[in-house]
């Protein structure tokens, strides 16, 4: 699972401040990937120069998050993408980009309707 230096877990810090992110790369070495949260453009332009594997842009609109990617993998081409925050089944279509890698969804966990059934022993 990647480290993610943004988190409930750790004490509020900006999530692309270059020493976070470093002292997050020394901690997981070579082998866990590093995953940080950015609400901007700067901060995901910042955290991919400071050594981050993936920038979770979180909360863009698509135009801001096609823009945003697009400058980042010009910058740092190995750097995966990924668009959160606003994205639903009928929203989808609108977050894809050239630029993203990855396109995460809370709603289909928190929104998804329940289903009645039973269970008869």
């Amino acid at each position: 699972a990647p480290i993610l230096p943004h988190s409930p877990l750790l004490p509020p810090v900006s999530p692309s401040a270059p020493s976070v992110v470093a002292d997050a790369r020394r901690a997981a070495g070579f082998t866990r990937l590093l995953a940080v949260e950015c609400g901007s453009q700067e901060q995901a332009l910042e955290a991919a120069g400071a050594g981050a594997d993936i920038v979770l842009m979180d909360n863009f609109t698509p135009q801001a998050l096609a823009a945003a990617a697009a400058a980042v993998k010009g910058a740092h081409p190995w750097v995966r993408v990924e668009a959160s925050g606003g994205v639903t089944e009928g929203t989808l279509p609108h977050f894809l980009a050239p630029d993203v890698d990855v396109v995460s969804m809370g709603s289909l966990t928190h929104s998804a309707p329940p289903i009645d059934f039973a269970l008869r022993v």
